[in-house]
C-alpha cells in the first residue's frame, strides 16, 4: 500500500467530504485510495474530520435533486395534457364539422351526400380510410 504522503491533498480532501457527508466509510475509502482503514482513520483525526458531520448536507441536496425531478416530471406531465387537450379540441372541431354536412345532407333528404366530408373527417381524427355509411 502507498504510503500517506503519496496520495495527493486533493484526494484526501475529497475522501474527508465523502466521509464527513456519509457517503463512504474509512474502509471504502482505504479501499479507493489504496491505504489500509486505519491510515484512513488517522488522517480524519489528523483533519479533525467526524464520520457523518456533515450528512445534513447530503439530505438537503438530496431533497434539493428530488424536488428537481418532481418538477421536471410535473412539467412534462403539464405539456402533454396540454398537447392531450389540443388533439382533443382538433378532433371535436373536426367531428363538429362533420356533424353540420351531415344534418345538411339528412336535411336535403340525402346522407350520402356527407361521405366526403365523413371520410375527409375520418382521416383528419387518424381514424382507418374505409367506406363509412350513415344510417339515420
Amino acid at each position: 500500500m502507498p504510503a500517506k504522503n503519496t496520495i495527493a491533498v486533493d484526494l484526501w480532501d475529497h475522501a474527508q467530504d465523502d466521509y464527513e457527508l456519509g457517503r463512504m466509510n474509512a474502509r471504502q475509502i482505504g479501499e479507493r485510495l489504496g491505504v489500509s482503514r486505519q491510515t484512513v482513520t488517522r488522517e480524519m483525526v489528523r483533519r479533525g474530520a467526524v464520520k457523518a458531520s456533515r450528512v445534513a448536507e447530503t439530505v438537503v441536496e438530496l431533497n434539493a435533486h428530488l424536488d428537481r425531478k418532481a418538477a421536471e416530471r410535473r412539467r412534462r406531465e403539464k405539456e402533454r395534457e396540454a398537447a392531450a387537450w389540443e388533439r382533443a379540441e382538433e378532433t371535436m372541431s373536426v367531428i363538429r364539422l362533420m356533424m353540420e354536412a351531415i344534418t345538411q345532407a339528412n336535411r336535403a333528404g340525402n346522407v350520402t351526400l356527407a361521405k366526403g366530408v365523413i371520410a375527409q373527417a375520418a382521416a383528419c381524427i387518424g381514424g382507418p380510410k374505409k367506406s363509412l355509411s350513415l344510417r339515420l
